[in-house]
């Protein structure tokens, strides 16, 4: 392994100019040159994996995005795209799974908007995915949106109560209770 830091960062740039001119084959070629040179850099495999989902090669393109995920100690960008993949190809409870990880790492950076976002789309691909209703209703409910909480409690509480977890309910049980009242499911309103 010849370690050349001038090969590498040209490989690169290279690379990432080839992605923008849509050149797939050209810019695969040049981060496969990038990652010869430094096997443990995420933005080599990254790109290689971008070049790869534009020749639509999309499981090689998805493992070049989890090594770049694994390398990059906490880019939630490489996440996203392997949970984009992921639900391409049809693996939706990886996905979900994925979606989640990313935003638990948004989370840790204080980027709560868009780890709601990623929680959502987990939820959506994997209904029955306890730990992003979890989240989600526990933000809602901080954020005093009663609503928005009580639409994850039930999935929260009937998860927590099968796996007989229910020593520790959310705070906001009694609210999501009165919210029924008030909104039942069908639609009745009293």
């Amino acid at each position: 392994m010849a370690k050349d830091r001038t090969l590498y960062q040209r490989a690169l740039r290279y690379g990432h100019a080839s992605n923008r001119e849509e050149r797939w084959q050209e810019a695969a070629n040049a981060f496969k040159i990038a990652i010869r040179e430094f096997p443990g850099e995420p933005e080599a495999y990254g790109g290689l994996g971008d070049a790869l989902f534009g020749l639509r090669q999309l499981e090689k393109a998805l493992d070049c995005y989890k090594i770049a995920a694994r390398f990059s100690n906490g880019n939630y960008t490489y996440l996203q795209k392997v949970a984009d993949i992921q639900e391409r190809l049809g693996q939706l409870s990886e996905a979900s799974r994925t979606y989640m990880a990313a935003g638990e790492i948004l989370l840790r950076q204080r980027d709560l908007d868009t780890a709601i976002a990623n929680w959502q789309r987990a939820v959506r691909l994997n209904p029955g995915l306890l730990g992003a209703h979890q989240r989600l209703a526990t933000v809602f409910q901080r954020q005093d949106d009663i609503k928005a909480a009580g639409a994850h409690l039930p999935w929260w509480w009937s998860g927590c109560c099968r796996s007989r977890n229910c020593a520790r309910p959310l705070p906001a049980h009694r609210r999501h209770r009165q919210h029924l009242r008030q909104y039942p499911c069908d639609g009745s309103a009293r």
